[in-house]
């Protein structure tokens, strides 16, 4: 079905268009008005980026259709798994399709071996389904109801995605979609006793939150990452965006003035929220805002009314930071003392190690790099070529800009690991993994469910925060132990509620 699309000509389903966009026409004013000249070049490089970025994403789909239909009529094949410094896995290979892949990828694998789905696993493939399509801020309940309302649509989507209404293609994840609609539609025609072999997933609530609220006993994140047990789940991307419209609302700075009228909305607000626990910066959060502009617009311009929509940008990278430290106060103290015992270990001349709970040792050092710059000349053109060597002793501003994205990472990683035990040893063989999203057949999806509770609980029923400290004091010289900070102030979350949390991973 991809290969259809593709050869009829993209677009359809997320698929990028395999012609590139024209320029936009230059306006009268071009020649004489230095603003719409400036306005005019800002556009036309933004439709230059964008076809740069499609053309690379049309070599990319003609890699990974070439690799399947290579590989298609194979019994199996298998995806050894690598791992960094940190713990986290990778497949090998990383071309062509893979677990880790995106919208495609996924949609193109399946487990090799299938089981019956049961009734109940066909609850939860319903479940999933609703999810693709972005039903997944509600309750299972809620779900199951708007399933229940669409499914004529999901039955045509697989038994005319070309031909009939094409439901499928408005989903967040349109070929996952359309991939789940046909196992559907096999369980309509054979019952509980079809074969399954779809992976379907349980996703976690920002994991970066999660591990930091968990970690630090936070009532207030661990409610709004769902570790607390509720009837429905909580949505920490749109709270924050509900509190950055009402920051701009109040605001009286012009450039507050575009986004007012409910624009923040929670797909502006998702990746800066994601990344925040991940040392993003202020301006990385401004590029990520000016790029979820572009996506909204299906010609890649970016669109706030007449607004500069850069300068837009920036103003609401800093409202968004306010808003998102807002609501996970604990997780922004945590990452302050992370960052604050980096530059301690680095003032000490020394790079830091800890253990994860797998007891996997991780070696953060980032040595010094020194600029070489060497000019060279060929065919009559001087060319200069910029030289990066490792310097003696360590650079201190990577170690403290990389100590809590890559903290956090060894915990999930540390997490998977345990999931991936626990999954073993309950007999859930086939296991697909994304970091903080696991993919088992439907029949098993209420087993990986109940063990990413109670492996996420056991992980933190110790203070992983404090266990870091005693860490890093062994690693330092006496004259500089005493300079660690003390540890965030512990809350009063028990964390033994995660094991009741129907929405922690969901």
């Amino acid at each position: 079905m991809i290969r259809e699309v593709w050869d009829g000509g993209g677009v359809l389903g997320g698929l990028p268009n395999r012609q590139p966009l024209d320029l936009p026409p230059r306006p009268p004013e071009f020649a004489h008005d230095e603003q719409v000249k400036a306005r005019w070049k800002r556009e036309a490089a933004d439709i230059h980026d964008l076809n740069s970025a499609n053309l690379s994403k049309r070599l990319a789909i003609s890699q990974r259709l070439w690799v399947a239909e290579k590989f298609a009529h194979e019994e199996a094949i298998f995806f050894p798994h690598s791992v960094d410094f940190r713990g986290r896995v990778y497949p090998i290979p990383s071309a062509g399709p893979n677990p880790q892949g995106d919208d495609i990828c996924k949609a193109l694998l399946t487990f090799a071996e299938g089981h019956p789905i049961t009734d109940a696993g066909a609850g939860a493939l319903a479940i999933h389904i609703a999810g693709l399509f972005g039903v997944d801020k509600v309750s299972h309940d809620e779900r199951m109801a708007w399933f229940w309302a669409n499914e004529h649509l999901v039955l045509d989507s697989a038994n005319n995605p070309l031909d009939g209404t094409r439901f499928w293609a408005e989903a967040d994840s349109p070929f996952m979609a359309l991939a789940a609609c046909i196992e559907w539609a096999g369980y309509t025609r054979e019952g509980a006793d079809f074969i399954s072999h779809l992976p379907v997933s349980l996703d976690g609530s920002n994991s970066g939150l999660q591990h930091f609220s968990a970690m630090l006993r936070d009532p207030v994140g661990a409610k709004a990452v769902n570790l607390v047990p509720d009837d429905r789940p909580q949505d920490i991307y749109s709270d924050v965006a509900a509190k950055a419209q009402a920051l701009v609302d109040q605001d009286a700075d012009e450039r507050a003035v575009a986004w007012r009228g409910g624009l923040v909305t929670r797909k502006v607000a998702k990746r800066p929220c994601m990344t925040f626990t991940y040392s993003a910066t202020r301006f990385g959060m401004t590029d990520m805002i000016y790029q979820t502009l572009r996506e909204l617009d299906a010609t890649g311009q970016p669109h706030l009314g007449t607004a500069d929509n850069y300068a837009s940008s920036l103003y609401l990278s800093y409202t968004l930071w306010d808003a998102i430290s807002d609501t996970v106060v604990a997780a922004s103290t945590a990452m302050a003392w992370l960052r604050e015992a980096a530059k301690v270990m680095t003032a000490a001349g020394q790079p830091i190690w800890w253990t994860t709970p797998t007891g996997l040792p991780v070696l953060q050092t980032y040595p010094r790099r020194r600029k070489d710059r060497m000019t060279v000349f060929h065919k009559n053109k001087r060319l200069q070529i910029n030289l990066q060597h490792s310097a003696p002793g360590i650079d201190g501003q990577r170690q403290v800009n990389g100590i809590s994205p890559n903290f956090i990472h060894s915990m999930d990683a540390a997490h998977l690991m345990a999931v991936a035990n626990a999954c073993h040893d309950a007999g859930i063989y086939d296991l697909s993994v994304v970091h903080d999203s696991f993919g088992v057949h439907a029949c098993r999806v209420f087993e990986l469910r109940s063990i990413l509770r109670e492996t996420f609980a056991d992980q933190y029923s110790v203070d992983r925060l404090a266990m870091l400290r005693d860490e890093l004091i062994a690693q330092l010289p006496e004259a500089y132990a005493d300079k660690l900070p003390p540890l965030p102030a512990m809350g009063d979350f028990d964390i033994n509620e995660v094991r009741r949390s129907d929405y922690l991973f969901h």
